[in-house]
């Protein structure tokens, strides 16, 4: 196996790797930022669920 070439190869998917999960993160923050627990109860009382 060449390792330069294995190398080369695995430095190029780690930088889309780092850009995918970069953009997930900021994705995922932002579902948490905009949380909030009084949505929920409003959503049940809309929806007649007591639970």
């Amino acid at each position: 196996m060449n390792f330069t070439l294995f190398k080369h190869e695995l430095f190029a998917s780690l930088k889309l790797f780092i850009i995918i999960l970069a953009v997930l993160m900021l994705y995922i923050i932002s579902v948490i930022y905009m949380y909030n627990p009084e949505m929920t109860d409003t959503l049940k009382k809309i929806n007649g669920n007591n639970a």
